[in-house]
């Protein structure tokens, strides 16, 4: 698996796909029709288990764990969708 850098904004992979124009990844949601995966939606389980985790930390009884986890899960949340919301208006 190789993956070299060429000059200005565009990196050529060799891996399955040849070539990828990095400008039409960040600007395009559709594709010939199709829904691009950005990497965004990892973020989304791997919060909810973060404020999982760290509020069963915090907490011993099992209600007020999913409560606080489900309060900073939303916050987590709110914070991601502000700043994503605010680099898409600058990268236009």
């Amino acid at each position: 698996m190789r993956c070299s850098a060429a000059a200005g904004n565009q990196a050529a992979a060799s891996w399955e796909t040849g070539p990828v124009d990095v400008r039409n990844l960040t600007h395009d949601l559709f594709r010939n029709g199709r829904l691009l995966m950005p990497a965004i939606v990892y973020a989304v389980p791997l919060s909810l288990s973060i404020s999982l985790v760290y509020c069963a930390t915090r907490y011993e009884l099992p209600q007020k764990i999913v409560r606080s986890a489900m309060a900073m899960f939303a916050r987590i949340l709110a914070g991601m969708a502000a700043i994503y919301g605010l680099l898409t208006i600058l990268s236009w």
